[in-house]
Formats: structure tokens, sequence, C-alpha cells
């Protein structure tokens, strides 16, 4: 891990599930933290399902060891990601691999 390149200031954010008045449960996202960061390089991957074509964009970004799970949110310069994938099988760090949330 390079501390030089953690430049940027992200927000994670955590959902909190609450019961609704009619039965249900509603989602809300509470602030985990603010952290800084090193944004990776993007990643583009084209799938193929039900014989549709499509390409997902991941984000990678690192962050000092953090207790970040998947579902997760981060914020970055005002852009949401949802986090799919935690790696911590680095001492002293955490890789997330996220998808942005569609606008």
């Amino acid at each position: 891990m390079h501390i030089g390149r953690m430049r940027h200031r992200i927000q994670i954010f955590r959902p909190v599930t609450t019961a609704d008045d009619s039965g249900g449960r509603s989602t809300r996202w509470e602030l985990d933290s603010t952290l800084w960061a090193d944004i990776l390089r993007p990643r583009f991957a084209d799938t193929t399902a039900e014989g549709s074509h499509s390409v997902i964009l991941t984000q990678g970004i690192l962050i000092r060891r953090h207790d970040v799970r998947q579902g997760w949110r981060v914020v970055l310069s005002g852009d949401s990601y949802s986090v799919i994938h935690v790696d911590d099988s680095q001492a002293g760090e955490t890789t997330l691999t996220c998808k942005e949330v569609s606008k």
C-alpha cells in the first residue's frame, strides 16, 4: 500500500433497515466513516445473459483496513457506488470492488 496515493476522500455508508407503518421495511443510509482512499483503474467485463450482451464497469477502491461489508455504499466526488466485493487478503489494507449506483 502506498499511502501517498491515498489522496481521495470517500464516505462509507451502511444500510439501516427499519419497519415502516405498513408492515414492510425501509432502508436508510447511515454514515459509517470518512476515509482517505486510492482509486484504482476501472475494469470492464463483457457478459452475455439470456442472449443479451452487456458491459459491466467496476471500480476498485483501496483503503486502510476497515470493516466494510458487501451491500454498503461508497460516495466519491458525489457519485454513489455499491460495494459488490470486499478483499481483506493483504495485511493492513482493504480493497473494495464497487459498481456505480444508477442515477
